[in-house]
């Protein structure tokens, strides 16, 4: 969604179809969007202020997976489209895209 190409690409620039990291996705953003400056931010409670790939923890589990955040809207591959978060759900940090 935020590189403009099929999931099978981003994959492919990964290298992995698994668990990734922060400095996973930086590398593959700066191959597929040359222009954007990836940067990761820490976040608060608030919602990202700019397109970014956002890492969210389940505080009840403990778990985590990166959703992306584009114009206002949360875009999860668990939890779908949404304009908010649940409390229980607590985001670390983004890779902002701008």
């Amino acid at each position: 969604m935020v590189t403009g190409v099929d999931v099978k690409s981003v994959i492919h620039t990964i290298g992995t179809d698994r668990q990734t990291n922060a400095g996973q996705l930086v590398k593959a953003l700066r191959r597929l969007r040359p222009h954007a400056t990836p940067k990761v931010v820490q976040l608060g409670g608030n919602n990202p202020r700019s397109d970014s790939i956002v890492f969210l923890t389940d505080t009840s589990s403990g778990g985590g997976h990166w959703t992306v955040f584009h114009n206002g809207t949360y875009y999860d591959p668990i939890f779908g489209r949404l304009d908010a978060y649940p409390s229980w759900i607590r985001k670390q940090f983004a890779i902002s895209l701008n």
